[in-house]
């Protein structure tokens, strides 16, 4: 079992350990990867000096409350041995997210023939590096016990479906077909713990902000102003502004250590990310990096304060100043709001766009016209690249059936969002994500850091990592306290009921 001593002075434990991690059943130790207090957990309590014996029942958040401790010694070093137990700790996590981050970020800048495959091998990197690390070639098959891992293999199946029904090609087949060991591979890490999902973030990040250092190099500042000016190098400037926005949110709401110069290094990665995101114009990525901020400053109140008081601070000097009119003509002139070709009326031609892309959909609603097969439509019929809407562009090309799995995911974890242990990391890539794929098909894919990072809160959000597993074993249950009198000196203990 597992022993341990609690000082008490009266009914308050003022000093308490845990030690001696041994022994099987009684749910003290079971399997390699869970652990839990056992029901009856052998401690020696008594008041100040005085020690009785006895055996109490032990739940975590009682015993830490209680003791004052922020951290159990034992419980810690069992985390820890489970951790590297998986093999995939924070540093190897961080190299697979740099290394499927870079080569999906960089991919078109290589010609077309090439760059799916430049991203399956990023993809297969990822999996055969993890499956190294964790000594397991299990990484592919995690989406089996997953109820989102279930709910993408759901949409998989039906794509396969509707492509051999509708005769879609294999290559577009196999690029929904590759979500799966996708989601696989972040579950896993997911699954893995904490230091996993911290070091992946951070390969991925790190991935999008060399990807905006590149573009660095060729911006023009003096553009940032000028309506007619857009950057881009190799790939659009709607998915450069996706990029920038994604990992500028991932860069603000990551965990950092509080060490000197993080508070600054932070703030000229979120200021050179967001440059570079007002500097593609892109209505889209702006609004969906403001969303994902918001939300950022939505889930703390002290952050919200601040950002209320700063807020209504410039709003005040902007009309006091008479400057508010003048500022919102000319963010309408930058921005082209009411231009013809880009106006706000007109959506970018994407209100006509959707039309049309509904019309295809309802010409097969259930499984749709394949897989990639409503591009060839839209560009026939209107001259544009894709229906320009997530959800649209999954409808028209694998129908209701294949539609409804992702559109029940996003509802599970935005349910979950906000009372989540991680909500503050995951949540505002997950409605950043949401918000980007209303005007762009970027919903569900790996194509980009951006994608892959929304991926990431999805399956936070969705998933337990293996501490949070542990941490909600049997034995961790709160349950009711109660006092006994101590057999020594009948002065009051405390005791656990099981």
């Amino acid at each position: 079992m597992l022993g341990g001593r609690a000082i008490f002075e009266g009914p308050e434990v003022r000093r308490a350990t845990l030690e001696g991690l041994t022994g099987e059943g009684s749910g003290a130790v079971s399997t390699r990867n869970r652990f839990a207090i056992s029901d009856g957990t052998k401690c020696s309590v008594g008041p100040r000096d005085t020690v009785a014996e006895g055996v109490y029942h032990l739940s975590r958040p009682q015993y830490l409350r209680m003791s004052g401790l922020t951290e159990d010694s034992a419980i810690r070093r069992r985390l820890g041995a489970m951790r590297r137990g998986s093999g995939l700790g924070k540093w190897g996590a961080a190299v697979l997210g740099l290394w499927w981050g870079l080569l999906t970020a960089f991919a078109s800048a290589i010609p077309d023939d090439l760059a799916t495959q430049v991203q399956v091998i990023g993809l297969a990197g990822a999996i055969i590096g993890g499956s190294l690390l964790a000594r397991s070639l299990s990484v592919v098959l995690v989406w089996a016990r997953s109820a989102i891992g279930l709910l993408i293999a759901l949409h998989v199946s039906i794509a396969v479906i509707s492509g051999v029904v509708n005769s879609a090609t294999t290559a577009s087949t196999l690029r929904y077909f590759a979500l799966l060991p996708a989601i696989s591979f972040v579950l896993f890490v997911v699954r893995t713990g904490d230091r996993a999902v911290r070091g992946f973030q951070l390969g991925l990040t790190g991935a999008g902000l060399i990807f905006v250092a590149c573009h660095f190099a060729y911006l023009d500042l003096s553009g940032l102003l000028d309506p007619a000016y857009r950057i881009t190098v190799f790939i659009n400037t709607n998915s450069v502004g996706f990029i920038s926005a994604m990992t500028a949110i991932s860069f603000a709401t990551m965990h950092w250590a509080d060490r000197r110069g993080t508070s600054a290094l932070r703030f000229a990665a979120v200021a050179a990310c967001a440059i570079l995101c007002a500097a593609t114009k892109s209505r889209t990525a702006l609004l969906s990096i403001a969303a994902g901020f918001l939300t950022w400053v939505a889930l703390s109140a002290t952050r919200l304060k601040r950002v209320f008081v700063a807020g209504m601070i410039v709003l005040v000097l902007l009309v006091v100043s008479g400057k508010s009119d003048a500022l919102l003509q000319r963010l309408d002139d930058v921005l082209m709001l009411h231009e013809s070709s880009r106006s706000i009326e007109s959506g970018s031609f994407r209100y006509e766009t959707w039309s049309y892309v509904i019309s295809v959909w309802l010409q097969n609603p259930l499984l749709g016209v394949g897989p990639g097969g409503h591009e060839a439509y839209v560009q026939r019929a209107l001259g544009v690249s894709s229906a320009h809407n997530g959800i649209l562009a999954s409808l028209a090309d694998v129908g209701l059936l294949g539609t409804l799995p992702l559109i029940m995911m996003l509802l599970w974890c935005l349910s979950k969002g906000r009372r989540h242990l991680k909500s503050n990391i995951a949540l505002p890539l997950v409605i950043a994500g949401i918000v980007e794929s209303g005007a762009e098909s970027m919903l569900f894919s790996m194509g980009n850091p951006g994608s892959v990072l929304f991926l990431l809160g999805l399956c936070i959000l969705g998933e337990r990592s293996r501490e949070e597993t542990v941490r909600n074993e049997r034995g961790y249950a709160d349950r009711p306290v109660r006092s006994i009198v101590n057999p020594i000196d009948g002065m009051p203990t405390t005791r656990w009921r099981s």
